[in-house]
């Protein structure tokens, strides 16, 4: 029932966008850049892939010329320790945070960290990717699948098509997964998956026998994919699948029978940035049509708002069956999590 509930929560999510007029007024976007040419800088601290942060800087630079662009990427567990370490020692440096761990947004909300800011478009966002009081919204989505090297296993039928088949002696060695202590989008996941009892904790007993690779983000899980050094991956997030599959490198993505797992990128503007109108104008521009066309062709990930076509090369998101993990969860229990995870797996 839970399933089929959110299937149409995510058609009706999807949808309400479509009953909105398309597009942010230029002359929005045109008087936050006038205000922001007289900051002329901006820190953006983001986990997007090195290929979409090219394209965007490019475009930035052509398009905001007054406004210089700095972009710290890292993965989202170094997102995070990167700035608490910053915010310590009394040196914060971004303008703007983005990551891939939603209920950090929640615990950063809750300390202060964001000074709220609602976009031009922030209608055609929906509830369920935004915080009702403005202090973050998901830029955008992207769901973790199963995925295999494709030179190696021909047939899906031949795939672990549940996470309980995955258990099976013959998949003893040849599966890959990212470490939920390094890896945001691997956090979520079997966060996810065990709060919303799709499996239970014996499941991740019996996985920790079946000899995994762990690797520290999606990236280096896509690329030990396609090296073949595992045949099988727990999960990836989708956006790096797409990329490698737009490069025609020997991977590709299946969905396991008790679901995908529902990610996403909250985005916010820090409390006390020096740049606050160029903070907003990325903000702005991110969730205009533009931006968010941008995002789903250049990441590889869903728009937050329902008329954006889907990333080339995979579903749309109401299509699928989609597990929404409960951000109170890891808000909660974020830290004991992590250590049973690592003491089961071997990893303490």
């Amino acid at each position: 029932m839970f399933k089929m509930n959110l299937r149409l929560m995510l058609a009706v999510t999807f949808a309400l966008p479509l009953l909105v007029p398309a597009g942010v007024r230029a002359d929005i976007v045109d008087d936050v850049y006038r205000k922001a040419s007289k900051e002329g800088k901006l820190i953006w601290y983001t986990t997007g892939r090195k290929s979409f942060n090219r394209k965007f800087s490019k475009f930035w630079k052509k398009r905001f010329p007054k406004v210089k662009i700095s972009i710290l990427r890292k993965n989202s567990g170094k997102i995070i320790s990167t700035f608490e370490a910053e915010r310590a020692a009394g040196r914060v440096r971004p303008d703007v945070l983005a990551m891939s761990v939603p209920y950090q947004a929640a615990v950063w909300k809750s300390e202060g960290i964001y000074s709220p800011y609602k976009v031009a478009n922030w209608s055609k966002i929906p509830k369920m990717f935004k915080d009702a009081d403005g202090h973050w919204t998901a830029r955008s989505t992207f769901v973790l699948l199963g995925a295999y090297n494709s030179n190696k296993i021909k047939k899906k039928s031949d795939l672990p098509l549940s996470l309980k088949d995955m258990t099976d002696p013959k998949w003893k060695g040849r599966l890959l997964s990212t470490d939920p202590v390094t890896a945001g989008s691997g956090r979520t996941f079997y966060a996810g998956i065990i709060q919303r009892k799709l499996v239970d904790w014996d499941f991740l007993k019996a996985l920790s026998k079946q000899k995994m690779m762990f690797v520290r983000g999606n990236s280096a899980a896509a690329r030990m994919i396609v090296a073949g050094e595992r045949d099988v991956a727990v999960s990836i997030s989708s956006h790096n699948i797409v990329v490698a599959m737009k490069k025609k490198q020997p991977i590709s993505f299946y969905i396991h029978k008790e679901g995908a797992v529902l990610n996403m990128s909250p985005m916010g503007l820090v409390k006390g940035a020096k740049h606050p109108w160029a903070a907003k104008l990325l903000l702005e521009w991110q969730f205009s049509d533009e931006g968010q066309n941008a995002i789903s062709s250049w990441a590889g990930q869903w728009s937050v708002m329902g008329h954006i076509p889907p990333p080339e090369g995979m579903p749309d998101m109401s299509s699928m069956n989609v597990v929404v993990p409960d951000l109170t969860f890891m808000i909660k229990e974020g830290k004991s999590f992590l250590a049973r995870f690592s003491k089961i797996m071997g990893r303490e």
